[in-house]
């Protein structure tokens, strides 16, 4: 293994990276549904839904141990993180 990939389940950078990306994640496939679908203009209860789906999503997880760095994780759970 080389010493960058090493590094980079040591530095927390990239589990914060990942929750960023899942907390926009929703509102940016909601958007392009309504955008594909037609179905009318972006509303504000798009506003709210892509919200707090975003911060349920990164709670769930973050909950879940997702975000966790890799050195922390159990010998189970590395196995687990490399064969799914």
């Amino acid at each position: 293994m080389r010493k960058n990939s090493v590094k980079r389940y040591q530095d927390r950078k990239v589990p914060l990276a990942y929750a960023l990306v899942d907390l926009f994640l929703p509102g940016t496939l909601l958007f392009l549904l309504v955008l594909m679908s037609g179905s009318g203009t972006w509303a504000s209860e798009y506003h709210w839904m892509s919200i707090l789906s975003g911060i349920f999503l990164v709670a769930c997880i973050g909950i879940q141990g997702g975000y966790s760095r890799y050195n922390e994780r159990a010998f189970a759970k590395k196995l687990q993180v490399t064969t799914l």
